[in-house]
């Protein structure tokens, strides 16, 4: 008899799991759902990602704003445009330029530099600033 009554307990056990199972799932299915509108503060569907393939989004780009980083944005390959979506040499700028004084003593490693020094615009020649 107790071999009967415990079979009848684990088959209400069974029954119950089932059910729960059978109604559980379902719900449990759609409590998930993907968000239906676009995230906080204008952010773009996807982040930019660390592929190899061409990447576009709307907005602004912010590159180090704290300023904890040594370099702010390095391109190791490609050309790079500004106001242009076909640069034609490794920095292309479509508009005005704004070039500020830059302090540091002219060296070999800085040879091509230009500023805006005393109201003149100059370049290091590798030894010296020249205004041309």
């Amino acid at each position: 008899m107790a071999h009967v009554i415990t079979a009848a307990v684990n088959m209400k056990k069974i029954k119950y799991t089932f059910v729960l199972l059978v109604l559980g799932l379902p719900l449990l299915a759609a409590a998930w759902a993907n968000p239906t509108s676009t995230p906080t503060s204008g952010n773009g569907t996807s982040p930019l990602t660390t592929s190899g393939n061409a990447q576009s989004r709307l907005g602004g780009l912010i590159l180090d704003s704290n300023g904890s980083a040594a370099y702010g944005l390095i391109v190791s390959a490609g050309l790079v445009g500004i106001g242009t979506q076909t640069p034609a040499s490794m920095l292309s700028v479509a508009g005005g330029m704004q070039i500020g004084d830059d302090a540091a003593t002219c060296t070999a490693a800085k040879a091509g530099t230009m500023r805006w020094h005393t109201a003149r615009l100059q370049y290091c020649n590798g030894s010296s600033w020249t205004t041309p």
